[in-house]
């Protein structure tokens, strides 16, 4: 009977956790986990993000979200997604750690709001960088050439643009209802001319063979009524081209501060 109880105590504070990416029980989609959602042993950090719509969290796609009062009308999202690179960690010394080679996918459709930055020097750290995006030689490369379910495999991640050729750097999409009455949008923010850079101060964090978090709230509100709000009075509400000065110039000014680690 004592190693019973044990037994279903161990368990308990193992179930207790928080340190993995969410990912559905139900999502048969894969035969394994990913590699860039696998927790490392030691020396990674998880970078979890999570998705506000003002003061509001997005739990779950398809559920209503009201705009503040100077907007009369109200959204539900049905996809949000966007491909991370160029990650870098800022040390006690003032420079920064490069992870040139590894890429984050964050798909709401498929469950995916975290991935593991891996093999990570001892140390500690006050700053995280990365693009919203990729460069020319990820961007324009062979789409193939990516191992199955990594980030940039256009079969898993289904960002990549095949009619115009590279990747979809971030996807916004679901329906705005003014008066009672739902209408469409899509936002894809994709082209080298529209890749992003944020950065963002974190509490200071020490890797020492350990696997430490960093949370990161990515507020589509900000993203969209920023600095640069977008008009959503206009029509079509929708934008699929680098070239777009109407809706894409805003989404990539106010992308930056639409990210705040917490």
């Amino acid at each position: 009977m004592r190693w019973l109880i044990l037994f279903f105590i161990s368990v308990g504070i193992t179930s207790c956790k928080d340190d993995t990416p969410y990912i559905p029980v139900t999502n048969t989609v894969w035969p394994k986990i990913p590699e860039h959602v696998k927790a490392p042993k030691a020396n990674g950090m998880l970078m979890q993000f999570s998705h506000f719509f003002w003061n509001d969290s997005i739990d779950g796609l398809d559920r209503r979200f009201q705009s503040d009062s100077s907007f009369r009308f109200s959204f539900k999202f049905t996809n949000i997604k966007y491909i991370v690179s160029k990650l870098e960690l800022k040390n006690q010394l003032g420079n920064w750690v490069s992870f040139p080679e590894q890429y984050g996918l964050i798909n709401l459709n498929l469950g995916v709001d975290s991935f593991y930055l891996k093999n990570i020097p001892n140390g500690t750290y006050s700053s995280v960088r990365f693009q919203v995006g990729l460069d020319s030689l990820e961007n324009h490369g062979d789409p193939q050439r990516w191992p199955k379910y990594h980030p940039l495999d256009p079969s898993y991640g289904q960002l990549h643009w095949g009619w115009l050729g590279g990747y979809i750097f971030h996807a916004t999409e679901g329906k705005i209802i003014r008066g009672g009455q739902e209408s469409g949008f899509s936002f894809h923010l994709g082209g080298l001319i529209n890749r992003t850079t944020v950065e963002l101060p974190i509490n200071p964090l020490t890797v020492l063979n350990n696997v430490p978090k960093i949370r990161i709230k990515h507020d589509l509100h900000r993203y969209f009524f920023g600095n640069n709000p977008v008009d959503f009075n206009q029509n079509p509400l929708s934008s699929h081209s680098e070239n777009d000065t109407v809706f894409i110039s805003k989404l990539k000014g106010n992308l930056p501060n639409s990210f705040q680690a917490h």
